[in-house]
């Protein structure tokens, strides 16, 4: 998934890479899998500067955080970039100021795009911290480990917490 700068005219150009398997990410992880992905937008070329729109659609399967069963989501995420060749000023400073204008530019010597880093981070940032297969998932009986949401169980869940104590004071 590279683009060739140098190929590109002045003005608006268009990309679809298409359907791609979630593999040639290098992404591992036990807690999810990227299925699939789609990549396409555009690259506005403006003399010597870029300026990347892209748009990437997931697969995505998740394992549920609370019932640990295997689901399927779909994701879209968006970026924007602006592409500068030559070296990062960055680079060799030991301290340096970041500026909002840092975050979203893309330094390349060579005036090749890979996308493959960039399609990954847009992902890796949409996955959240605790996927839920659906928003009242009951998850697992902590007794019995039954899943509550395919069948009930009978056990009794004794619920404690700090201020238990206290309740039990004004019992009395």
């Amino acid at each position: 998934m590279e683009i060739s700068l140098k190929d590109l005219k002045e003005g608006k150009n268009d990309f679809n890479f298409g359907k791609q398997k979630g593999e040639i990410l290098e992404i591992e992880n036990e807690k999810f899998k990227v299925k699939y992905f789609n990549v396409y937008g555009k690259i506005t070329k403006s003399r010597i500067e870029y300026f990347l729109n892209l748009n990437v659609k997931s697969k995505i399967i998740f394992e549920c955080a609370r019932c640990l069963e295997n689901f399927e989501k779909e994701s879209e995420e968006k970026g924007f970039y602006h592409i500068k060749l030559g070296k990062d000023r960055l680079l060799n400073k030991k301290e340096a100021e970041i500026e909002e204008d840092d975050i979203n530019t893309i330094y390349l010597e060579e005036p090749v795009l890979n996308l493959i880093g960039i399609v990954r981070e847009l992902i890796l940032l949409s996955i959240p911290m605790k996927p839920l297969c659906k928003e009242d998932c009951k998850g697992l009986c902590p007794v019995c480990g039954k899943n509550k949401n395919k069948e009930k169980c009978d056990c009794e869940i004794e619920e404690k917490s700090p201020l238990s104590k206290i309740k039990d004071i004004f019992k009395k």
